[in-house]
């Protein structure tokens, strides 16, 4: 964070350094120059190395909890197993992963606060007053997005009921497949889940549209502002 925000800085330096009328002499270019490509590298270097330690903290973190539920699997009695085979299958594919995708945005969140402070300070000083609008046009999407995650967060958990209904029907499919196949109860199991799969498409698409329609807002703000 601190090398992303001096590169600004420095190529700033640089241009009032090139369109100078004054004799500066040459070797604060060479200098500007040098720090940009500097931190720039630096920056790689530790960017790749928070990257890489997030994804290992996250990869140990589903290693962990995967084998937690698993063992807790293990433990529990068939007719138990049988009732909730669709949330262990959900909690070992998706919210494991869920989890291990969180940690990297978790550590880039962290200093999230100090880089708007120091972009806003660089902006107040190119910029002037100005940003205020910029300012205006962020606090106005708060409200739109806090209501986007609120319905998306709804639609989520239903999505997860359907597929706990939808898994653990199939679950007993497979598991009595010689019965369904001498009584040919076929048709009525593959109609129920077909029909709980059609309504977790309906809300995917619901899910779809509302990102979609947020960004849309977002966009036509963006565009009023520049306006």
């Amino acid at each position: 964070m601190l090398f992303r925000s001096v590169q600004p800085e420095m190529v700033r330096s640089l241009v009032s350094h090139v369109t100078s009328s004054n004799s500066e002499p040459a070797w604060r270019g060479y200098l500007y120059t040098t720090v940009i490509v500097v931190a720039a590298v630096l920056q790689s270097i530790l960017s790749s190395s928070s990257a890489k330690r997030a994804l290992l903290i996250g990869m140990r973190m589903r290693a962990a909890i995967s084998n937690a539920i698993f063992r807790k699997a293990l433990l529990i009695s068939n007719a138990g197993r049988r009732e909730s085979m669709g949330e262990i299958v959900n909690l070992m594919a998706v919210d494991v992963q869920k989890l291990a995708d969180m940690m990297p945005m978790l550590i880039s969140s962290l200093g999230s606060p100090f880089q708007v402070v120091i972009c806003g300070w660089f902006l107040y000083n190119t910029l002037g007053a100005s940003i205020l609008a910029g300012l205006g046009v962020l606090l106005l999407l708060i409200p739109t997005n806090a209501l986007v995650a609120v319905y998306a967060r709804r639609y989520q958990a239903a999505q997860m009921s359907l597929k706990d209904r939808r898994i653990k029907l199939t679950s007993e499919v497979l598991s009595g497949i010689k019965v369904l196949k001498l009584y040919a109860w076929e048709p009525s199991y593959l109609a129920q889940i077909e029909s709980i799969r059609a309504q977790e498409m309906i809300l995917l698409r619901k899910s779809v549209l509302l990102y979609s329609r947020s960004e849309e807002h977002t966009s036509e703000l963006q565009s009023h502002h520049d306006l």
